[in-house]
């Protein structure tokens, strides 16, 4: 039975899902396989069965999935944590082609799982996030990520490393917000007033709203002499862009006046920034 046409139609109307197509071809058909293969494409992967003499029966899978009971073609749908959704047979005549509009029995349980597990959305959420919000992290531009970092948290489980990175950032997010009082105290003991404007402007992202005590609290951070040097700097830099100075021609001047901060983030920085200088990274100059 010919399935190329409607497996390229399968993977067409669901490729902003990303489902991925696997075919596997019994193992008697090894030496024709190409040559089939390239009068009829078919898309995604495809692989042959491990011969008899290795597995027994008529080759691994055919034994694995009961092909001997069930017939061909048989499908397995599978969810993103890697189980069966759904298995079964297409529904075609046997001995015909699919032909237009390609309905399958497949149809049903593959739009309730794209449904499920809202495929679509982290289709378009990871294409946004490969376009800009690597970068945005990269450079700690936390509020120009606030849209990412929510659809992310409102995806549910994570299913890449990068809506599990995501979804890290916006956990400790929440966690600073969740006691602005408790968060200003934490910064005072660990060095990190400079940060202080920083992590307000977070805090105002997720909606909270200093009450008397932690304002007057994240006043008094900003307030510091360590805070207000390295606003400075800060600032001096974003006028270099702004007036489209060389950077590189200020790097070491202004390098050297950061090194003076006595805050420990700001010297965990400056180490990566200097990496990144040295290695050409672009990157740096954005960060």
């Amino acid at each position: 039975m010919p399935l190329h046409d409607w497996l390229q139609d399968l993977a067409k109307r669901h490729a902003e899902a990303g489902l991925r197509i696997v075919s596997v071809a019994q193992c008697f058909d090894r030496k024709t396989l190409a040559d089939y293969l390239a009068q009829h494409p078919f898309p995604g992967d495809v692989g042959v069965d491990a011969n008899p003499e290795a597995a027994g029966g008529l080759g691994a899978t055919f034994d694995t999935y009961f092909i001997d009971r069930f017939n061909l073609p048989r499908l397995l749908l599978i969810d993103p944590l890697g189980r069966v959704a759904w298995e079964g047979d297409p529904g075609f005549k046997v001995g015909q082609a699919p032909e237009a509009p390609y309905a399958s029995y497949l149809d049903d349980p593959l739009e309730a799982l794209i449904g499920e597990y809202h495929l679509l959305e982290r289709k378009q959420w990871a294409q946004a996030w490969n376009a800009t919000g690597e970068v945005q992290l990269e450079r700690g531009d936390i509020l120009g990520l606030r849209e990412l970092l929510q659809q992310a948290h409102d995806l549910g489980t994570a299913y890449s490393p990068e809506e599990t990175r995501a979804q890290i950032v916006w956990t400790r997010l929440e966690a600073l917000a969740q006691d602005p009082k408790t968060t200003a105290d934490w910064l005072e003991a660990e060095g990190g007033q400079a940060a202080a404007a920083t992590v307000e402007a977070w805090i105002g992202m997720l909606g909270v709203t200093l009450d008397r005590t932690a304002a007057r609290d994240f006043a008094k951070l900003k307030n510091h002499r360590e805070a207000k040097k390295f606003q400075s700097l800060v600032a001096q830099m974003e006028g270099y862009r702004s007036k489209n100075v060389d950077l590189a021609t200020k790097w070491e001047e202004w390098a050297g006046k950061m090194d003076q901060c006595d805050q420990p983030f700001v010297a965990a920085r400056m180490e990566a920034l200097r990496a990144c200088m040295a290695s050409g990274d672009a990157s740096a100059k954005e960060a």
